[in-house]
């Protein structure tokens, strides 16, 4: 490159200095603007995470998941055992519905969804 394209080059870059500092400006600012609600985002979830360790909300959580579990295994050895008790038939139907309202429960606290209201 002689000198006359050099400086034609560093004209051309000076003229369009103003729009490549307009654009920098207005991408610094959005990038401040991301900055500041991740830091806000961040703020909350931090929140929330203390509530829910103050509240005990985790512990109870999984207590009941526990609970749960325990039930399940209470309802399979009725089930298991139900052949050998008079009317097993209607305690079968009723071991089964305690069944399918504790899978129910197990899934909510597992946090699947909520159980659904009849």
């Amino acid at each position: 490159m002689d000198l006359f394209e050099w400086i034609t080059a560093v004209k051309n870059e000076v003229v369009a200095l103003p729009n490549t500092m307009a654009e920098f400006r207005v991408g610094v600012e959005q990038l401040s603007k991301i900055t500041k609600r991740l830091a806000t985002a961040t703020e909350g979830i931090e929140l929330v995470e203390q509530h829910l360790e103050a509240s005990g909300a985790l512990d109870a959580a999984k207590v009941l998941n526990e609970t749960v579990v325990g039930m399940e295994r209470q309802v399979l050895k009725v089930q298991k055992n139900a052949a050998s008790i008079p009317g097993s038939q209607v305690v079968d139907g009723a071991v089964s519905d305690l069944q399918r309202g504790v899978s129910e429960i197990a899934r909510w606290v597992a946090g699947s969804a909520p159980p659904e209201t009849e």
